[in-house]
């Protein structure tokens, strides 16, 4: 007999593979990079963060970027009808792939306060960290 899955409150509905996806902040200023160098990074921080991109509808993934030599963290808002569907911040980092997360979720919480809208169609040169 097949099981009758229930809707739960809270579950987000996510977009199909291969929707447009925006990235922003792709670099962050000096101001910024100094801000970063200054933020604490334990793991703590960096799991509080990482919950709460997930409840936002954010889908984080990682891996060695073989091309620049460093590691790679890309966060993207997948969620259907969330305020940053679509959007997605990524992060670099040569000192390994929890400082490049740290370096992505920095800039959706630090730098734009959970909101990537205002980011959206603004561009920045690229830097190794950042």
């Amino acid at each position: 007999m097949a099981r009758k899955t229930e809707e739960k409150a809270g579950v987000l509905e996510y977009r199909k593979f291969g929707e447009p996806t925006e990235f922003v902040l792709n670099n962050l200023d000096d101001k910024e990079k100094a801000k970063l160098d200054n933020a604490p990074m334990d793991t703590e921080v960096l799991f509080q963060m990482a919950d709460k991109a997930a409840e936002l509808g954010f889908v984080a993934t990682t891996k060695f970027d073989a091309y620049s030599k460093c590691w790679q963290a890309s966060v993207v808002c997948n969620a259907k009808g969330q305020l940053n569907t679509g959007l997605a911040v990524s992060g670099r980092s040569n000192a390994g792939v929890s400082d490049a997360l740290f370096v992505a979720l920095f800039k959706l919480f630090y730098v734009s306060n959970g909101d990537l809208t205002t980011h959206a169609g603004k561009s920045r040169p690229k830097t190794t960290r950042g």
